[in-house]
């Protein structure tokens, strides 16, 4: 077997190649986020928010802190600076006020679309030379090996 095709050195080319793409990806997302006003971490909690809204579940701040992977601290800091942007909602539960649901604004959810739609613009240039089955493909290995390494 040639050193290219070794057990070893495949993995680590994949690796290598995947945290490249992941650094450059990180990297426009960072510049669009600046030109909105936006963290990372801020992006990360919205996307969040905007996933669970989509499926139509309620999302509490402690579920958003579990399903973001983000302590709470940090989550309650950054909904707290959202919510002054006016781009999300607490609401205490009705009946145990220690929950809070957390909600976009109406101004929250056509906001995020607009940061979406520039991200996206981004991700075409980087995958334009992919088939569509292929990227499928791909993400649902990669999904898998998400769940068997880190959630099982």
């Amino acid at each position: 077997m040639n050193s290219n095709n070794s057990p070893i050195t495949l993995p680590y080319e994949l690796e290598k190649t995947v945290l490249l793409i992941g650094k450059i990806i990180l990297r426009n997302r960072k510049n669009i986020l600046n030109q909105f006003g936006l963290t990372c971490t801020q992006f990360e909690i919205l996307a969040a928010i905007f996933e669970h809204s989509n499926k139509g579940k309620e999302l509490t701040q402690i579920r958003l802190s579990d399903t973001a992977l983000i302590d709470a601290m940090t989550v309650s800091t950054v909904l707290r600076s959202l919510q002054k942007k006016g781009l999300v909602k607490r609401d205490r539960d009705d009946i145990d006020t220690r929950i809070l649901k957390i909600t976009f604004t109406t101004q929250g959810k056509l906001y995020f679309n607009q940061i979406i739609h520039e991200i996206d613009k981004h991700k075409i240039s980087l995958y334009k030379d992919f088939e569509k089955s292929l990227l499928l493909t791909l993400h649902k290995k990669l999904e898998q090996s998400l769940l068997n390494c880190y959630f099982s």
